[in-house]
Parts: structure tokens; sequence; C-alpha cells
């Protein structure tokens, strides 16, 4: 596990480097088809559902299903229907509820209940959205998207070896994918395995550039590990490598920035940690390092603007 603050920042200031980003983590946002026609309910309803689906219109949507479902409690269609506009409005707890309903009637099928455990992730259930993840992979077991979602939610509970079984399993069946070969590493990382991870990492490089895909994960991913490893060298061509990716990406600027600082490269290093600001300027950790390198350059009014700020927004997180 990476932990960047521990390098950048003292251990006083309660806050913790998240080994990765929540977009990564999360599961992938999933949004099902409806058919109010075939939902048995009224037509006046169903045009009104359908054209407020066709305007991107949710609320109205699942206010009208929701009617309807309160009505007509057995009816599975109808209520997975409501968990899935209430998910397209952003009410999760109402999704995963409506979602429960419908599978105590039938059965749901794989996608709908792909949607619940994204729901359950969503609220910060991680164990129950495991167990519909793990029934998902035990009903399909060829289909390595589940495998990978599960393996997300085992690294990030440090379950590092069952996430790597989970990639394994995952890679038996579908061995070019990049994703699991980059999380592949984190576990293997986690485990303490690093020539294995470095080897995972590159893999996924190597697939994402015939992929002609410019992800800066597995980049980021081994840039990091190879800070943590000492290799200031080979991580800043790492990160370099993630920040072309994407320009804007700012876990690599930060940690380019702090890598940069070590080595001396002191612009270089405050033109990384400025562009991470631009992109999230209340990041405390982003200002704490700026303050270092301002002070390093001889800049004392910027170190103490930085400073002050670094202050500001860590006792607002407390």
């Amino acid at each position: 596990m990476r932990t960047l603050l521990a390098r950048a920042m003292p251990a006083a200031s309660g806050l913790a480097w998240a080994a990765v980003s929540v977009a990564q983590t999360s599961l992938p946002p999933t949004q099902l088809p409806i058919d109010p026609s075939g939902l048995g309910i009224p037509a006046t309803v169903s045009r009104t559902v359908q054209d407020a689906i066709r305007r991107d219109d949710w609320r109205t949507a699942e206010a009208s299903l929701f009617s309807e479902a309160q009505r007509n409690t057995s009816n599975a269609d109808l209520q997975r229907a409501l968990g899935i506009a209430h998910f397209q409005a952003h009410h999760y707890l109402a999704a995963a509820a409506a979602l429960r309903r419908a599978d105590r009637v039938v059965r749901l099928d794989s996608e709908a209940r792909f949607l619940l455990a994204t729901a359950h992730l969503r609220l910060g259930r991680g164990h129950w959205a495991r167990a519909e993840l793990e029934t998902l992979v035990d009903s399909e077991p060829e289909q390595p998207r589940y495998r990978l979602a599960l393996a997300r939610l085992h690294y990030e509970g440090q379950r590092f070896l069952a996430g790597a079984e989970q990639l394994r399993s995952a890679l038996e069946r579908a061995p070019r994918l990049p994703e699991a070969r980059d999380l592949l590493g984190q576990c293997l990382e986690g485990l303490g395995q690093a020539e294995a991870a470095e080897a995972e990492y590159r893999a996924a490089i190597a697939l994402n550039a015939q992929r002609g895909a410019a992800s800066p994960w597995p980049h980021y991913h081994l840039g990091s590990m190879l800070h943590d490893l000492g290799d200031l060298s080979a991580a800043r061509g790492a990160l370099q490598a993630a920040a072309t990716a994407d320009p804007r990406h700012v876990s690599t600027l930060v940690e380019l920035g702090i890598v940069l600082a070590k080595m001396s490269e002191l612009r270089p290093a405050r033109t990384a940690l400025e562009a991470a600001r631009r992109e999230r300027p209340d990041d405390p950790r982003i200002h704490y390092a700026l303050a270092k390198v301002y002070r390093q350059l001889g800049l004392e009014e910027l170190a103490r603007g930085a400073a002050a700020r670094f202050r500001a927004l860590a006792s607002d997180g407390r």
C-alpha cells in the first residue's frame, strides 16, 4: 500500500492518502434500459415515464413509477424499473430497496444485480456489495467483469490475496484486460511482491498501448511503487509517462512533484504541484507539498501562504 502522505506530511495532521482514487475503485455506473410499455402500468403513466426518460428527467420517471409500484408490490418488473430510476436519480438507498423487492419476487438478472451491488457501494456498504458480486461470480464464473469488481472491493479491504485470486481467474478467461493487470499489480504490491507487481504494471501499460488507450493509472501505480522503493529516477520516468497520458491527473501531479523535489528539481516540482493545485485547489496535501518546495526555492511569502492554506484546509477536514 502506498502512503504518500506519510512521506509528504506529518502524521499528526490526521489525513491519509487514498491508495486508489474513488473514480477508479468505484463500480462503473450502470444504466439499464426501461421499457415502460411492458410494466403493466396505465398507458398515460407509461407515456409520462417514457417522455421523462427521453428528457433524462429521472426525478419525474421515478415519481411516476413509485406511485404505481406502491399499488403493485408483487410486480417484479415494475420494482426493477423503479430501482433503475432511483439509481439514475442518485437515490441509491431507494434503488437498493426497490431492487431487493424485485429480487424477492423473481431472481434478479445479472445486470440488475450488478446495479444493486453498485448502489450498495455508493452507500458505503461494501460488505453487501461484496455479497452480491460473489453471487454474480458464482452464477457467471466466465464473466471477468464481476471478478474485477469483486477484486476491487477485496483490494480496498486490504484482502490482497483474495483480490489477486479473483484477478488471476479473470485473466485466465480474458488475458488482455489492462485494468485487471493493473489491479493485480496493486494486490501484489500490497503483498510485498514488488517484482511481480512491476511486471503486472508494465503488462497493463503494454496492453493500453496496444489498444491506443491513454490511461495514467498503471504508469502512476508503477511510479508510486518505485518511489516507495527509493528508485527516484525510475519513478520520475513512470510518473512523467502518467502525466503525458493525462496532464490533469492530480494523483500523478502530486506524486511527481514530490519525487522531483526529492531529486532537487525544484522548478519542475513547483510546476507539477501548481498544476495539481489548479485542478484541486482545496486539497491540503498539495498546499503542504508546495509550501516545502516554495521554501526550498527561497519564496518565503508563497511558502507562508501555502502553509496557511494547508492549516486552514486541514483544520476544516477534522
